[in-house]
């Protein structure tokens, strides 16, 4: 297919698209803005935002980073908490050595908030789109149980090669999906989504050590969340 038949058959489907939202307008919920405050500014651009409640308080967290958007061990991970979703405090921080940390998530598991980064290895201060290698990226977790103390990062046992996404429980056990490249191969950043990457769904007992539970995409794996129904259906969102 050539670039003039690509462009039109995006076009279609954007056509299309605005048709079918067209169609349905009056079928779609009403939303409403009411009010648009900043819980949080330190001059870093901050991103990549999860938000739980646990214990009977609201929490969000996200990644933190002096030199921007892209892999810098210069970010970190910042958790901030409400009782009543108007007024915050900062309730942790934490970064990894040599690492850039991004993508936090919340997990509420075993009476314990866990929070999940993954993180790609970056010696120097900043890392390009072509010395990223996700065979050595590795998943880091901090956990609190009454939202004051939190445990210092430990490294995922099981993780190291997966980029790790959203993490949800089930029946005793934890579940996350796990990016990576099929057998770890070695190959050329611009063929990695096409033809190697695949997405795993790791299991784990405790939140700390992973294993592999399925391989739900043989082809172009990506980031997934997952929920599970009262009848242990799965459902995931996965991002293409």
């Amino acid at each position: 297919m050539n670039l003039i038949s690509r462009l039109l058959l995006r076009l279609l489907i954007l056509v299309l698209g605005f048709v079918t939202i067209t169609a349905y307008a009056d079928e779609l919920p009403k939303v409403r803005l009411v009010s648009v405050e900043r819980i949080f500014d330190n001059g870093e651009h901050n991103a990549f935002t999860d938000m739980c409640k646990f214990n009977g308080k609201y929490y969000i967290v996200f990644r933190s980073c002096p030199d921007g958007h892209m892999v810098y061990p210069s970010s970190s991970i910042i958790i901030i908490s409400s009782d009543d979703g108007k007024k915050w405090e900062q309730v942790h921080q934490f970064n990894v050595l040599m690492r850039d940390v991004r993508d936090p998530h919340f997990l509420a598991f075993q009476n314990k908030l866990f929070v999940y980064t993954g993180t790609w290895y970056c010696e120097n201060r900043y890392c390009n789109n072509e010395d990223r290698d996700i065979n050595l990226h590795l998943g880091y977790g901090v956990w609190t149980s009454d939202g004051k103390e939190w445990h210092d990062p430990e490294m995922l046992e099981g993780t190291f090669g997966h980029y790790i996404w959203r993490a949800a429980a089930y029946n005793g056990k934890a579940y996350m999906c796990g990016r990576r490249l099929r057998e770890f191969a070695v190959v050329p950043r611009s063929e990695e989504s096409k033809k190697f990457t695949e997405s795993a769904m790791l299991e784990s007992d405790d939140g700390l050590i992973w294993r592999k539970a399925a391989l739900f995409q043989e082809l172009r794996g990506d980031e997934t969340a997952f929920l599970f129904e009262a009848d242990g259906s799965v459902l995931a969102v996965a991002r293409r």
